[in-house]
């Protein structure tokens, strides 16, 4: 994961942690999601999980602040007018199958919030 994403993530004032090479959790405003690089392009993986590709002209960094400030994002997806704002393409189960296995992320997902509770 390119250093520069961290600091612009922490610039948003969230909270990234990097769980592997390519996909980094972000916490911000008591919320969670998951973003990965795969084939050149970014994912926005909620805690469900549900998966979106981002578009290329896109900047991540802005779509995970909203998301995690927006008072309609919840664990289960991203919300409709923010998909469409970003033109957020949410992955089929084919799609998220091959980028999952590619990142490893979904076993992430599913311990992660368990070994970050208080």
């Amino acid at each position: 994961m390119d250093n520069i994403i961290l600091e612009k993530l922490i610039g948003k004032g969230l909270q990234p942690k990097q769980t592997g090479t390519d996909s980094v959790f972000i916490n911000g405003n008591d919320k969670m999601l998951a973003i990965s690089s795969f084939e050149g392009s970014w994912y926005i993986w909620t805690m469900v999980p549900n998966a979106y590709k981002v578009p290329a002209t896109e900047k991540i960094e802005d779509i995970c602040h909203e998301c995690l400030f927006s008072p309609s994002f919840v664990s289960f997806g991203i919300p409709n007018e923010l998909v469409r704002k970003y033109s957020l393409l949410e992955l089929s189960e084919s799609e998220y199958q091959r980028v999952d296995d590619a990142n490893e992320l979904f076993e992430e997902i599913e311990e992660y919030p368990k070994a970050h509770e208080p």
